[in-house]
């Protein structure tokens, strides 16, 4: 009998990796989506056809390569202008096109972590940070990436109208404001190219479509996380996308 490869896995250890895991592959599905060989590749490469061992080794790959933003020490839902200020002077570093944090007025402000250039699906698992999805910023989408286990367990409590503030390395901001809010269901919730159910619309859609539709389009912010249902953290996703506000 095929042992299968998880089984020695503590439930809560798995649920973690099967969630990292649909988040990698829905970052890099576009490379992907018409290639199985190649899809197959990325599983071995990912290290998911493989032991824990390397499965916490992919995770933590490159993290040392990260030179991250001090954590913010001031919580969301600043009462004046002052504390704004002593935030957005924490994420300064001189690079005006660097993303540096994201500041949701009442829910929270967090610094954000570059992807390494040699690894296209990290995803910090340090709790009070964002990761900046890289290949979205390719098609002019700023992306932010979060495990719903540690700050994107906050996701679910920005809601449509609210303003997002994005924030560069020159300390410039950039206003958006939401006015999209998905959540899909994934089919097989542990299969990585699993198809996902709108759960507005009850449309079945494949991974590729909901990339297209979350990551394309022109200059919008899509915050990224996983749905959890019963205690299954990786049940569906969640996508909140904000739109330039017009002044």
């Amino acid at each position: 009998m095929k042992t299968n490869q998880f089984s020695f896995l503590a439930p809560s250890r798995y649920i973690r990796i099967a969630c990292s895991f649909f988040l990698i592959f829905l970052t890099v599905q576009p490379f992907f989506s018409n290639n199985s060989a190649r899809r197959q590749s990325l599983v071995l490469r990912t290290g998911i056809a493989g032991s824990s061992n390397s499965i916490d080794s992919y995770l933590k790959r490159s993290v040392h390569q990260i030179k991250k933003p001090e954590p913010a020490n001031i919580a969301g839902g600043f009462e004046n202008n002052e504390p704004h200020q002593i935030f957005i002077q924490s994420l300064i570093n001189g690079q005006g096109s660097e993303v540096r944090g994201v500041y949701v007025p009442g829910v929270f402000a967090l610094p954000v972590v570059q992807q390494p250039e040699t690894n296209p699906v990290y995803v910090s698992e340090e709790d009070g940070y964002l990761t900046l999805y890289r290949s979205a910023a390719n098609n002019g989408v700023t992306g932010l990436l979060a495990h719903n286990y540690l700050s994107g367990a906050q996701f679910s409590e920005i809601e449509p109208g609210v303003e997002v503030n994005v924030i560069y390395g020159d300390g410039a901001s950039r206003p958006y404001r939401v006015d999209k809010i998905h959540r899909f269901q994934k089919v097989e919730p542990t299969n990585l190219s699993s198809d996902l159910i709108d759960l507005n619309t009850g449309t079945r859609m494949t991974a590729a479509q909901v990339f297209d539709q979350v990551y394309r389009g022109g200059d919008h912010v899509t915050f990224q996380t996983c749905l959890e249902e019963e205690g299954n953290l990786s049940w569906g996703l969640l996508f909140i996308i904000a739109s330039p506000r017009i002044k």
